[in-house]
């Protein structure tokens, strides 16, 4: 993984939750983002060379009062 890489994603994800494990075979990466930091994460996952993630299985929404 080269230092670009982890330079790029912690600039995009500073000051948002990141939790990363493994469940059986698969990785899961799960990370709370704010409504305006959501587009430059997804395009970053899928078209940094690090990443180029090709599906995105579902995002989801909280609203708390």
């Amino acid at each position: 993984m080269s230092n670009n890489f982890i330079t790029s994603l912690n600039n995009i994800l500073k000051n948002h939750h990141v939790n990363a494990y493994q469940e059986k075979n698969d990785y899961v990466l799960e990370i709370d983002v704010s409504k305006s930091s959501l587009t430059d994460l997804v395009l970053f996952l899928r078209d940094h060379e690090g990443c180029l993630f090709k599906t995105l299985i579902y995002v989801t929404a909280l609203d708390f009062p």
